[in-house]
């Protein structure tokens, strides 16, 4: 799904490639993969798409067709 918005020039982002509970900074409070297993699958399953309250119209359908096509 990237590849073809990035082919469509349309910008996107994965803001947590690594989970929360498991950076560095959260390791002291003891979570494990097991224990926050939805926060394991969307690190893979999760993508930014383009979003401001003034975007045309005309943008948003062109990001709805290509997720669509």
């Amino acid at each position: 799904m990237q590849q073809r918005l990035k082919e469509a020039d349309i910008a996107t982002a994965i803001y947590y490639p690594v989970s929360l509970h498991n950076m560095k900074v959260f390791k002291e409070y003891g979570k494990t993969a097991d224990s926050l297993e939805i926060a394991e699958k969307m690190v893979n399953e999760v993508l930014s798409l383009p979003i401001e309250p003034l975007m045309p119209p005309e943008t948003v359908k062109k990001i709805i067709n290509v997720i669509r096509g």
